[in-house]
């Protein structure tokens, strides 16, 4: 995957992020779905974890969203701050 690849996969699922934050979701989808164009629809990630665990079936864009995840929400809400306060 080039470098323009990846960010059309990671830039827009931050992006969403943050605006759930800022706006004050309650939660937020990091929806990485079926490959329908594949044999079985596999890999059928974050919703089918009969076989493997989710964290194993993340490819290396998605392990960089869900860092890039905490960096956002870590700077919309402060990095001091306990779990308990957010």
């Amino acid at each position: 995957m080039n470098h323009k690849s990846r960010l059309t996969v990671v830039i827009p699922l931050l992006t969403d992020l943050r605006g759930a934050v800022t706006g004050g979701a309650v939660g937020w989808c990091f929806h990485n779905g079926t490959q329908r164009t594949t044999k079985n629809n596999r890999p059928r990630r974050s919703f089918d974890l009969s076989e493997q665990r989710l964290m194993d079936q993340l490819n290396s864009e998605e392990l960089k969203v869900l860092a890039g995840a905490r960096l956002v929400v870590d700077e919309i809400h402060g990095s001091g701050e306990s779990s308990s306060k957010r």
